[in-house]
Parts: structure tokens; sequence; C-alpha cells
């Protein structure tokens, strides 16, 4: 052992997880496992351009950046006047790398049996113009099981979105007519530490941060946020054919169709496709399933 007054050794380890793993497996709040170490995420390596406004609409699947939604007055999509409701301005971060302290005393694992994973509240957004549709089909007669059709997108921004650790009930905001089971996480603007007690006046900070030691006030410093991540691809958006509410087990079985079907298609695996069963409004304020492939 070093003498009383030594500084600390610190021994940096760097960890890569693919971007749909990483906005859970390295989400606030989680335990991470490698090399015989376990550590709690509690900081998100933030950058200014991380952090960013977001309107969502309460009704459909629409949103936008805070910049561009504020020119109007109703959701563009389904013209739902809550659009301006200070409700559905949320901050996001584009998650890109996280950090987790601690020392290799605590962070040596002891139990192998008892590894925990926290569960988190995420969902997929689809979004594109009539313009990105290349070509489409559907029942004129809608079937006894109600609508089918379908349609080929050939660019489509989707938006991964963790809203939070899941909670027991329903508490956060209403996205896209559900209200989110969590709540969103709270960090430090400056330093992008989590904010575990919500009764910590000065908060918990990096000792280089601005806000630290009471230099700002709470509600300057305090941001509440969803992790986020977009990409763009091409994509097949299918309605799914159900009468009234439909099941998970009823999507499960008409996702399972439809890649059995892929897969005598094209003769081989289609782990390359990944399907999402998203629920969406209509003009006509009806509400469909579709299933994004």
């Amino acid at each position: 052992p070093g003498a009383p007054d030594a500084e600390p050794e610190f021994v940096i380890r760097e960890y890569v997880r693919a971007a749909s793993q990483a906005l859970s497996e390295l989400a606030p709040l989680q335990t991470f496992y490698a090399e015989g170490r376990e550590v709690t995420i509690d900081r998100i390596d933030l950058q200014a351009r991380d952090l960013a406004a977001w309107r969502f609409c309460s009704v459909c699947a629409h949103a936008e950046p805070e910049a561009q939604a504020a020119q109007y007055t109703a959701c563009p999509k389904c013209m739902s006047p809550m659009w301006i409701d200070v409700g559905c301005r949320a901050e996001t971060v584009e998650l890109r790398s996280v950090v987790a302290a601690s020392s290799e005393q605590k962070a040596a694992i002891r139990d192998l049996d008892g590894r925990t994973t926290r569960l988190y509240d995420r969902c997929l957004y689809p979004a594109y113009s009539s313009e990105d549709i290349g070509c489409a089909y559907a029942i004129e007669t809608p079937t006894s099981l109600g609508p089918f059709g379908f349609e080929f997108v050939s660019q489509c921004e989707f938006r991964d979105l963790n809203f939070g650790p899941r909670a027991p009930g329903r508490m956060g905001r209403t996205v896209a007519g559900e209200q989110r089971p969590s709540r969103p996480f709270d960090i430090c603007r400056e330093c992008g530490k989590l904010q575990i007690s919500r009764n910590l006046q000065d908060g918990d900070h990096q000792a280089s941060c601005a806000a630290s030691r009471g230099r700002q006030p709470r509600t300057q410093w305090l941001a509440q946020v969803y992790l986020m991540r977009r990409f763009k691809t091409e994509a097949m958006r299918i309605i799914v054919p159900t009468a009234g509410r439909a099941n998970n087990d009823d999507n499960k079985s008409f996702v399972a169709a439809i890649e059995l079907g892929l897969k005598g298609l094209f003769a081989g695996k289609v782990d390359h496709i990944h399907p999402a069963v998203i629920e969406e409004r209509l003009e006509s304020g009806a509400r469909v399933r579709n299933l994004y492939l």
C-alpha cells in the first residue's frame, strides 16, 4: 500500500457495444459486466451537441426538433392542438459514450449467479413523407379482421427512444397516444452526472463541473432526458389485420408468419430484417397497428 496521502491510480478500460444494444446495456443505472468486474453506469460523457430539445406529439408518432416544431400551432401530421403544450417538449441525448467509476475492490464480481439487468422503457418510431413511398397496395374492402395493406418506403428515419427505467405504473409523459411507464433520466446538463437523489439540492457532480458546490441553481443545471438514436433505412410498412385491440400474442403470431414467409422467399436466414410493431393514428382518428420491416 502507498502513503495515506498518495493520489489514487486510475485504470481506464473501454468497451464498445452496437448502438441498438448500447441504448439499454449502457444506459444510466445499468450494471455492466466485463472482465470479472461489475460497475454501475452513473454518467453520460456529454458534449454540447448531444443534448437537444425535441417536441413529441401526444397523439401520433410525429416528432421534430424544437427549433423546427416551434413554428407550428398544431401537430403537422395529425393536427392535434396539444402539440404546443409544454408537456410535449422533452430533452434528448444522442448516446455516444458513458462512464462508470468504481474502485477495483468494489467492482470485483463475487456472486456469479447474482447478476441483475435493469429493464428500460423503449420504443421505436418511424418518420417519413409521402414522397418516400415507392409503391403501395391496399384491399379496398376491409376484411372481417380489419383493413390490410402495405407500402414500401425507400427512405425512413427511425427514432429509437429509451424513456427511462421501467416503473410499476404509467407515470411518464404521453407520447403517440400512450402514457409511458417510466420516468426520464435526471442528469446534470454540465457534466452528465446521473442524479439519483431527488432531495439533494446541490446535486451530484464531477469536481470540475460548472454547477458543483451550488454555483448554479438546480433549475438551471438539471435536465430530464430521454436517450435517443436515429438511423435511416429502407422499410416495409404492413398493416396488422386486427379488429379492435390486439394483444401481444396476436402481434407475435402475425410477425412470425411474415418472417416465415420471408425465410421461404429468400431461402435462408433473414436476421438482417428487424420487425417492429407500432401503433399509429390515421387522419380519420382511427388507430391501426403497423408492422415495419
